[in-house]
């Protein structure tokens, strides 16, 4: 009995901690505190997988000793185990960002930190760390918090896309539907002091007051987050909206500031002066100058009163202090790169490029890339830190235009350039291609004329092609096609003095007379109206397409649908002309024009085009017309006194078809056609019902507004008869000058006969069936 009592009291006794259990546990741990995971290794073939192995050992041998290297064959990633957990956090830091090539940068965490996400549950909520939100204002964290979904606009049932409008001191969000009239999404006044831009992607609206900059988003576009900057003037967003920048005024404490999107943090703040490339600040200047006295040889008696001015210029000047006219600045004066990984920015003694860490902002290797006197740079839109830098002719050294691979400062290719003037770099927007817009001056350096380098990016060793203009033939624009290797250039051809004053210029006379503009065309004293001829950079060769003589265009633009549809555009002067043509066909697809229009914008899908009148620039017909891609107006002319923004809300380009995935859905439209035609179709019926709704219910007010009136007057009727019999004579005038009804009108009164004659003074055929039927009232 006692035994048995003992031995139920022991079963029910703790089982004591297994120390090999224990053990197990510590050496798990341990091994996950002493193993990093590397991501973002290039997928390889078998073949190719040794060296890759050797490669990853020879990075990191020299941080540790390594117990375990495992690199799966297709999986881009690595494990690497030390020795001790200190050496894996050691070499963790270090190599965090390290670049192996062009296309692939480094990203390592922890096993243990990798470990402990995957495990988390779905349903978990990350809230931000204590000492950020310590660092945000009380209102940034409440919305933080509480932040809305920024991707709504996206989840639109019929794939509308949106466009902000400012007029005076209303702001408003719009749908743009091409079967109905745009649909207001959200209207606000005084929602911003001066001006709105969208992000890149079009997750923020941002708007301008005198204390900073405020974003707003979501369906109801709430505040999502502030910028205390006061007074700013200009913002530039990086490519995926993780920085900001602002900029306030060159003389201000801190000039420029670099924000952090997400959480309003800063980043980084140039202080004043605001240092800029001493050729640079001289050209600024010199400018600056030339305008000044220009004004006051016009005005002479307004001369004499701005000697204090012109004192207040010369001593910014001799300080080393830019203009304060921004219109002038190279602007973006901080550009980021493609993968926000890097700045840039042009100092004195170069280009500075800081390296932007999660923590701090950093000049790589402390100090700057020595490209002597640089005058402009570019990152690559899409290779991750490629960047582009020119420099002007010094002495006897040429101009050069250098390619550089970032954060190695390899050289990748470097041009040079002789008897430059100016060089503007022009990126083609896939990255594939940099155009160097290259003024040059003739032998005599009495005139300019222009070339192109254009360099193939990525193609072995950066071939170079050259594409030259005579000193006759003035470039005015140049335009890249989105999505293939096209790009425009308007050009005009300067005629020789004898032709000027000869017969040509009777013909131009003649021309401006007869479009119906005279000398509003813009056109150069002997000069021949602008041409554009389109071309194609090739396998082996940049080949011209065609070109179209004798336009009444100034500007250039590319649909960003990538099929080769264009809109050339007569703006300001010339009156609005506009032309759509499809390139690739070499056909035009429509004519039309909108009178004193200033601005073109295409949305993000291409399917429309916006032309607009803006207030600063015209000070007649303010408002916007809407378009197709190929020419027909979508509505009536929206008119909007003091108009000075209209801009297209941009899609996010992370979330595009890929081009495979856009290749299937063209081959498969006609299933996508049938099943938008029926939605179309309802939709159609439905606006043509209200229509018929709306004619029906004014037609109804009017008979009863003349029901109404009808009765007023005969209720008189005995008013009237008794006062016109109290004068002498009024008894001819005591009759009902209105009938009660149309029935009841006097049949003596005769009949009139109208007959319509209809004379077709001049027919023409344009088949459209390609874009458009009769019955096909879509975009």
């Amino acid at each position: 009995m006692t035994r048995s009592t003992s031995l139920g009291s022991e079963g029910h006794k703790a089982p004591k901690p297994d120390g090999k259990q224990a053990q197990v546990e510590r050496a798990v741990q341990e091994a996950f505190a002493s193993t990093i995971v590397v991501e973002n290794l290039p997928v390889i073939p078998e073949s190719k997988h040794a060296k890759l192995v050797a490669v990853i050992q020879k990075i990191y041998s020299p941080l540790g000793k390594i117990r375990l290297l495992d690199i799966p064959l297709t999986g881009g990633f690595g494990l690497v185990e030390y020795a001790s957990p200190e050496e894996a956090q050691r070499a963790q830091k270090q190599t965090d960002g390290f670049q192996l090539d062009k296309a692939h940068r480094f990203r390592v965490s922890p096993l243990s930190e990798v470990e402990r996400l995957r495990q988390l549950s779905p349903n978990t909520v990350f809230e931000p760390p204590a000492e950020l939100l310590a660092e945000l204002s009380a209102e940034t964290s409440r919305h933080m918090e509480t932040r809305p979904n920024l991707l709504s606009h996206l989840a639109d049932s019929r794939g509308r896309d949106q466009f902000v409008i400012c007029a005076g001191a209303d702001t408003a969000v719009y749908w743009c539907d091409p079967l109905l009239p745009p649909e207001l999404a959200h209207e606000r006044g005084n929602w911003t002091e001066s001006d709105v831009a969208w992000s890149p992607q079009g997750l923020y609206l941002a708007t301008f007051h005198r204390q900073g900059i405020a974003l707003w988003g979501g369906s109801e576009f709430q505040k999502i987050v502030r910028f205390e900057h006061p007074q700013p003037r200009l913002i530039h967003f990086s490519a995926n909206e993780r920085y900001l920048l602002t900029f306030n005024a060159p003389d201000s404490p801190e000039p420029l500031i670099v924000w952090e999107t997400g959480t309003g943090r800063k980043i980084k703040a140039f202080e004043a002066p605001l240092r800029l490339p001493p050729r640079l600040l001289e050209k600024l200047w010199n400018d600056v100058m030339e305008e000044r006295a220009r004004a006051d040889a016009a005005n002479p008696m307004l001369a004499s009163m701005q000697s204090a001015e012109w004192k207040r210029l010369e001593t910014e000047r001799e300080r080393g202090m830019p203009p304060a006219d921004i219109r002038r600045f190279p602007w973006p004066l901080v550009q980021f790169s493609a993968d926000e990984t890097m700045m840039a920015r042009l100092g004195v003694d170069g280009v500075h490029v800081y390296g932007m860490l999660p923590d701090q902002v950093d000049l790589l290797d402390d100090r700057p890339v020595a490209v002597r006197a640089a005058l402009g740079f570019e990152w690559s839109p899409t290779t991750a830190n490629l960047l582009a830098v020119w420099a002007p002719e010094e002495g006897q050294s040429p101009a050069r235009v250098l390619l550089l691979e970032m954060p190695s400062r390899r050289e990748l290719r470097q041009k040079a350039l002789y008897s430059v003037a100016s060089i503007e770099l022009i990126w083609h927007p896939q990255g594939k291609y940099l155009a160097c817009r290259v003024e040059r001056f003739t032998r005599s350096r009495k005139g300019r004329f222009t070339n192109f380098e254009i360099f193939r990016v990525n193609e072995k060793d950066v071939p170079v092609e050259i594409l030259e203009f005579s000193e006759r033939d003035k470039v005015l624009a140049f335009a890249w096609e989105p999505k293939s290797d096209r790009f425009a250039i308007l050009h005009q051809q300067q005629l020789p003095p004898n032709m000027a004053a000869g017969g040509a210029a009777t013909s131009l006379s003649s021309i401006g007379s007869t479009s119906g503009f005279g000398g509003a065309l813009g056109l150069a004293s002997g000069s021949t109206r602008p041409m554009v001829t389109f071309y194609e950079v090739q396998k082996d060769a940049v080949r011209a397409l065609f070109t179209l003589e004798r336009k009444q265009c100034n500007r250039i633009c590319w649909s960003p649908s990538g099929l080769g549809h264009v809109l050339l555009a007569g703006l300001g002067t010339m009156g609005g002309v506009l032309e759509w043509w499809n390139v690739p066909d070499h056909e035009l697809m429509g004519v039309d024009e909108h009178f004193a229009c200033t601005d073109i914008c295409w949305d993000p899908s291409g399917r429309f085009v916006s032309t607009w009148v803006n207030a600063s620039a015209s000070r007649i017909e303010h408002g916007y017309q809407l378009w197709t891609f190929y020419g027909r107006k979508l509505a009536a002319p929206a008119f909007a006194e003091n108009l000075y923004e209209f801009s297209w809300r941009p899609r996010p380009s992370k979330w595009f078809l890929s081009e495979d995935e856009e290749r299937q859905v063209r081959k498969e439209w006609k299933q996508y056609r049938a099943k938008y035609e029926v939605q179309d179709a309802a939709l159609r019926e439905h606006r043509r019902r209200d229509v018929r709704v709306a004619r029906r219910e004014a037609l109804a007010e009017w008979y009863k507004l003349l029901e109404r009136n009808r009765a007023h007057y005969q209720a008189e009727a005995d008013k009237r008869r008794a006062l016109w019999r109290g004068v002498p004579g009024g008894e001819r005038y005591v009759m009902d000058a209105l009938p009660p009804n149309e029935e009841e009108t006097p049949a003596d009164e005769g009949e009139f006969l109208e007959e319509w004659v209809e004379e077709v003074v001049e027919t023409e055929e344009q088949v459209l069936d390609k874009y458009l039927n009769e019955d096909d009232e879509r975009d």
